[in-house]
């Protein structure tokens, strides 16, 4: 799994991009830490990216 940080460096979005694909269903995050609320992405999601 990769962090949103390194999903968004290898993906070239930025993380608000991110964040705003999260919230409108476009790219969900495999998993969110309940606790802390980090997104953590497959590395496979890159081609939903692309």
């Amino acid at each position: 799994m990769l962090s949103i940080g390194e999903f968004s460096k290898i993906s070239y979005l930025t993380l608000n991009t991110l964040h705003h694909y999260d919230e409108i269903g476009l790219l969900k995050p495999v998993c969110t830490d309940s606790t802390r609320g980090y997104r953590y992405y497959n590395i496979s999601q890159l081609e939903t990216a692309f």
